[in-house]
């Protein structure tokens, strides 16, 4: 650390402590300033970001510094918060309006550990627990508590927590798709993605984000297959109808690319699956079909995730793509050429097939 006065004092917060409690290495770091104000943290340096509420990031490592702050409720939705972060604001008002007991701890830069709401308590008895009544007021924790139930598995939901959660279902609307997104897409590479959709289900919580996905199909699915990204997208389109796939994932104001390769596992995959067993014209189709004749990555991601979700042969496909590539038409570029080309692959590969 550099000689950088820190205004107040600093404690570490949040998830860097409940890791270090668990034996994980902190991916990153947050901390909170008590006793200081937005010109004292701005004089000693640091670099002020965020609109909702002030918060500051080190002009050296870059973590984020926030004042400890307390919040009130005065409308719907994320901005729907009055603020205080004066110097008077203590350490322990700022973690009682965190989420959960496990994520309400915090540590001097001594190394004191500061638990006034039984963090450490909850994580002996692997217990997601909710700090508050606080906790209400904001819906997304609803969709955060699912997400920490993937990330800690071997963890269960307190009743009364699981019950308050059951409770604010009404409230599930105000969220906006990006915050819903972007839990979801953090959960589905967690630990135990499956324990996301047992959550939405126990908790009563599908309405209106999630409820056309077979959460019971995509819970099994996700334990038995190790998905990465991409073959979550795949999951969700080989179970979930074309018309059912552009609902949730235009509800959720979803990437292209995410909800083009749902479309695609959707239109193409059983095929796919039953290649070898397509003639000639129809397998060139389809490989010309899903891109396997252009020069970029898609194809390549399209056969990625279909092999998350399904025993498609991949190997031999994409020897198959590769030998395809190759071929070529000898007449100028116009109608003729598309044709001839097609021809001359459907030959290529009636002659592969015929060798094997």
């Amino acid at each position: 650390m550099s000689d950088l006065k820190i205004p107040g004092t600093r404690y570490l917060v949040g998830g860097a402590v409940r890791d270090e409690l668990l034996g994980i290495k902190p991916t990153e770091r947050d901390w909170v300033i008590v006793g200081a104000n937005p010109d004292t943290m701005i004089e000693a340096g640091f670099i002020p970001v965020g609109k909702a509420y002030p918060v500051y990031l080190h002009p050296e490592t870059f973590e984020e510094h926030a004042l400890a702050r307390t919040e009130i409720k005065i409308g719907p939705g994320h901005g729907g918060f009055s603020f205080t972060n004066d110097s008077n604001v203590t350490l322990e008002q700022d973690l009682r309006r965190r989420d959960l007991t496990i994520n309400a701890m915090a540590k001097s830069d001594a190394g004191e550990l500061i638990d006034p709401y039984g963090g450490q308590r909850d994580l002996a008895a692997k217990a997601l627990r909710h700090v508050s009544d606080a906790f209400a007021e904001d819906p997304l924790r609803c969709f955060r508590v699912a997400r920490f139930a993937a990330q800690l598995p071997d963890f269960h939901i307190a009743p009364a927590t699981l019950e308050l959660v059951r409770s604010m279902h009404a409230q599930l609307h105000e969220l906006s798709a990006e915050r819903v997104w972007n839990e979801w897409v953090k959960a589905v590479e967690e630990n135990a993605p499956h324990r996301f959709y047992e959550v939405l289900s126990d908790a009563q919580i599908t309405e209106p984000w999630f409820h056309e996905l077979a959460l019971g199909s995509l819970a099994a699915t996700h334990k038995e297959r190790d998905l990465t990204r991409q073959g979550t997208f795949a999951l969700i389109g080989w179970l979930h109808s074309e018309e059912q796939l552009d609902t949730f994932f235009d509800r959720l104001m979803a990437p292209r690319k995410a909800k083009s390769l749902a479309l695609q596992v959707c239109q193409t995959g059983r095929l796919f699956e039953h290649f070898d067993q397509l003639d000639n014209e129809r397998a060139i189709d389809l490989l010309d079909k899903t891109g396997a004749f252009h020069g970029d990555s898609r194809f390549e991601t399209f056969l990625d995730a279909l092999s998350c979700v399904t025993d498609i042969d991949a190997k031999t496909i994409r020897k198959l793509r590769k030998m395809l590539r190759k071929v070529t038409a000898t007449v100028e570029q116009g109608p003729l050429y598309g044709q001839t080309l097609r021809r001359n692959r459907i030959n290529k590969l009636n002659e592969i097939r015929g060798a094997l």
